[in-house]
This record gives structure tokens, sequence and C-alpha cells, in this order.
């Protein structure tokens, strides 16, 4: 997804902010975090711990909102 903005960007005058993508990015991926969530154990052939998934989760958050907060000249 950061890929097509990009060259959007690139590609024509428009500009979107790198917050703006942040935002508009995670909306999708929430559902599809939710979907990954609920369906761990069925979808799976080794679905993982609850703990681990949790991390992931964390981790991803941690990184957008670092991506949001850090960089608003962007």
């Amino acid at each position: 997804m950061f890929n097509i903005t990009y060259l959007y960007n690139r590609i024509f005058d428009v500009n979107i902010p790198i917050r703006a993508i942040v935002v508009l990015v995670n909306i999708p991926i929430m559902i599809l975090w939710y979907i990954a969530f609920v369906y761990n154990d069925f979808l799976c052939i080794n679905p993982i711990s609850y703990e681990m998934f949790v991390y992931i989760y964390l981790l991803y958050l941690y990184l957008n909102i670092y991506f949001y907060c850090d960089y608003p000249h962007l």
C-alpha cells in the first residue's frame, strides 16, 4: 500500500501526507487483524499462541504510532 501511494505521489502533483496514509491504510488492516485473531485456530495448520499474536499486534501498533507521531512534517 505504501508503494502504491508513493508511486501516486511521484506521478501526480497531489501529495498525500504520510500521516493520512498511515490512517487510511490502517482501516482495512485492522479488519484483517481482527479476522486473523478470531480465526487463528481455525485457519492455521500450526496456529500461533495468543501471547505471540498480541506481541506482533503491539509491535505493529507501536510502529504505526511511531510513524504517525515522529514524522508530522512528511
